[in-house]
């Protein structure tokens, strides 16, 4: 049904219900009763307002305050991003490393080590040769390239010659000498590994110096000029002092390196023989060392 016939049958109703009532109200027989007013309503036509959704824009909404759970005191786990992030930062305030020396990795601290050598004695000794043990140790000072030295070694020398004696006259000698040389100094390695890498990659050059000490013993045979042997096995004992000098250099090899040394030594003694070595002689010499030595 449209408005406008509910308006329509709105009236209509209205008006059937006052006729009758006005019917109802008007005298039978005429008896003088007054006619009684009705008060009318006026007919107003009513408007019916149409509907209309509700408004909410005005409406206050009830607020739930966000309240931090107490039971969990503990921080959210930081997500993957995050970290990476956090990790990224860190290591921007991490301060950078030194970088090694030219060369290549920091030296070991301990190198122990055994090495043969040639003996070319500065006197008229024949040539002969030497073993040795070693010990280096590397401070950690200038990327542990300065070390103390410690060797102890065995060599034995052998000679022969002739005297003349007032009461003797003409005797030939031969002896032999057994030294335990022990070397204690310095050792350093200049850091020149960047220079001669494209000829020699992987060469360490070193130098040493010190102080040598070499106790010995002795052993002469001596004859007159007609071959008579006047003394045998004659010993006779010396403590040697002197310097060494010397230049190397070490390659790595397996577990360690392999060396070669040039050492330069003096050590003088009289081996207790004045009325043969009326001077004190160099029972040390040159020596040309290859050896080989772990490090640690």
């Amino acid at each position: 049904m449209s408005r406008f016939e509910y308006k329509t049958l709105q009236i209509l109703g209205r008006t059937c219900l006052l006729a009758a009532a006005m019917a109802i109200a008007a005298p039978a027989s005429g008896d003088g009763v007054e006619d009684e007013e009705i008060p009318l309503t006026p007919l107003v036509d009513e408007e019916v307002p149409p509907e209309e959704p509700a408004d909410t824009s005005d409406e206050e909404l009830p607020i739930t305050p966000l309240v931090e759970d107490e039971s969990d005191t503990g921080e959210q786990p930081p997500t993957e991003a995050e970290e990476k992030e956090g990790r990224a930062s860190f290591e921007e305030h991490i301060p950078a490393a030194e970088p090694a020396p030219s060369g290549a990795p920091h030296r070991p601290t301990l190198l122990p080590g055994i090495r043969a050598a040639l003996l070319v004695p500065t006197s008229q000794i024949n040539l002969t040769g030497s073993v040795a043990l070693e010990l280096q140790w590397r401070s950690s000072v200038h990327d542990r390239r300065l070390g103390l030295s410690l060797d102890v070694g065995w060599y034995r020398l052998a000679g022969e010659g002739s005297q003349i004696d007032p009461a003797m006259g003409v005797f030939d000698y031969y002896w032999s000498a057994h030294g335990i040389p022990v070397h204690l100094g310095l050792v350093y390695e200049p850091p020149v590994q960047a220079l001669l890498a494209p000829l020699l990659p992987g060469l360490w050059p070193f130098v040493e110096s010190g102080m040598a000490l070499v106790p010995a013993i002795s052993y002469g045979t001596f004859m007159n000029e007609n071959g008579h042997v006047f003394l045998e096995d004659n010993p006779g004992y010396g403590l040697a002092f002197g310097l060494y000098l010397g230049a190397g250099a070490a390659h790595p090899l397996g577990p360690g390196e392999i060396t070669a040394l040039y050492r330069w030594t003096t050590a003088y003694t009289d081996m207790n023989y004045p009325w043969i070595n009326p001077e004190a002689g160099d029972i040390h010499g040159s020596q040309v060392f290859v050896g080989y030595r772990l490090t640690y």
